[in-house]
């Protein structure tokens, strides 16, 4: 029996023409050199397509670019699909498959702003069923001509607001250094199915198109987060809108029927003194009206806006909801007198009930007005957000329960070091913004 080489095409041209000239397998063996399996293998081979190992060996190489191709091409395909789906086509996918677990976490891919590479290789393997490596999409973004921009950051200050941020920034600057360490920043922020590990967004260089982007009307899963941040302590509330309004509905009705009842027990003419004086406040407001449209009339204005009344099912932190759901349930943490209540200019926090609830509850708030614009100088609030972020954004959820559980279980794990820390760094954003004069804070 041979010793065994590498068989190239002169060997196996020699086999050939002995297997011709009517050898046997064992006679071919013994005059090639090879083992009788071997020459019977090749003597197969070239019986079936006539090619000699080389050439074989290229027509295999062709084949296979050719199939890896089609692959490359078909994925880069679905790829585009994705990137290039609208807000109908996933408002109405999300109608069509409501009782599909699968289709709906295709949907949550598709409605998220500022997609990474990670959540597009998941949105292919949920939507497509291919399974691909977040390296391998980035490698076909680049060949499809998308490149890697970074994300637009910080708010757009007019003159005026970079005025009244320098000078609320000199104001606190003068403060003593256990003043600024007795700070208590507050804030509210949405959390959702977006990567937030993503500093980049992927923008295509011919037809100037965003990955991701969707309207403002497809917002997708959020999960609405308050928190409080101090020296070593923090207090949050995770609000479900959707249980919010359902309990106000509740409470609309036992109230309603509480009014039906006092109605019902009225006398007739209690009722009708009390129908009679609505009446008069109707035509009162109504004559109101009238006297206003005259006078816009006579002056030349146009008339005015009927302003829309938001609907009940809106979700949003309103005045009443933000002292039910976020003062009275953490008064005790705000109260404390070695602490000093921050909050942002929004309306739910300085309307006239939500000023009188901090007063009776005796928190102590700030001496002087936060400037419009400036989340960036919260930083121990906004940096503990993007933080969150992040670590919620590793989970990957997929729906708003898990949603909802990652952000309470990273936030039960932020460390009292972590919020110290956070809340020292208020001093730098001070000196940064004095530094630029009032522009945008970025540490």
């Amino acid at each position: 029996m041979g010793v065994f080489r590498h068989v190239d095409d002169c060997d196996v041209g020699k086999m050939v023409t002995l297997q011709e000239e009517k050898y046997t397998v064992k006679a071919i063996a013994t005059r090639t050199g090879f083992d009788r399996k071997t020459v019977s293998k090749y003597l197969a081979e070239h019986a079936a397509d006539g090619l000699l190992p080389s050439a074989r060996r290229a027509a295999n190489v062709r084949r296979l670019r050719g199939h890896r191709k089609a692959a490359v091409t078909r994925r880069r395909n679905k790829l585009k699909e994705l990137l290039e789906l609208t807000d109908e086509q996933t408002r109405s996918a999300s109608n069509a498959t409501k009782n599909n677990m699968k289709d709906k976490k295709m949907i949550t891919v598709h409605v998220c702003r500022y997609p990474s590479v990670r959540l597009m290789a998941r949105g292919m393997s949920v939507e497509f069923g291919i399974d691909v490596s977040p390296k391998t999409v980035r490698s076909d973004l680049i060949a499809m001509a998308w490149v890697s921009e970074k994300k637009q950051s910080g708010p757009k200050l007019t003159d005026e607001q970079k005025a009244q941020r320098l000078a609320f920034c000199k104001h606190m600057r003068r403060k003593s250094a256990a003043y600024l360490r007795s700070l208590c920043f507050s804030d509210e922020s949405w959390f959702d199915l977006n990567d937030h590990g993503c500093n980049s967004e992927w923008v295509n260089k011919n037809t100037g198109q965003r990955a991701g982007v969707r309207g403002k009307k497809a917002k997708g899963v959020q999960c609405f987060v308050w928190a409080a941040v101090r020296r070593g302590e923090i207090a949050f509330s995770v609000l479900d809108f959707d249980q919010i309004l359902e309990d106000e509905q509740v409470e609309d009705a036992e109230v309603a029927a509480a009014e039906d009842a006092r109605v019902a027990s009225l006398t007739k003419k209690e009722k009708a003194a009390e129908r009679k004086a609505a009446v008069a406040e109707l035509e009162k407001k109504l004559e109101k009206e009238k006297k206003t449209k005259l006078n816009r009339a006579k002056r030349g204005h146009k008339p005015a806006r009927v302003k829309k009344e938001k609907k009940a099912t809106t979700k949003y932190l309103d005045s009443p909801r933000y002292i039910k759901h976020v003062l009275q349930p953490h008064a005790a943490f705000l109260s404390n007198d070695d602490f000093i209540f921050q909050q942002d200019g929004a309306s739910c926090h300085w309307t006239p009930e939500s000023v009188n609830e901090c007063e009776r509850l005796g928190i102590t708030m700030l001496d002087v007005d936060w400037p419009a614009n400036s989340c960036d100088l919260a930083a121990p609030i906004e940096h503990l957000w993007a933080i969150l972020k992040r670590r919620v954004s590793k989970h990957g959820p997929r729906n708003k329960a898990d949603l909802c559980s990652f952000v309470r279980a990273e936030l039960a794990k932020v460390t009292p070091e972590m919020l110290t820390n956070l809340v020292n760094h208020f001093r730098k954003c001070l000196d940064e913004c004095i530094r630029v004069k009032g522009d945008v804070v970025c540490l």
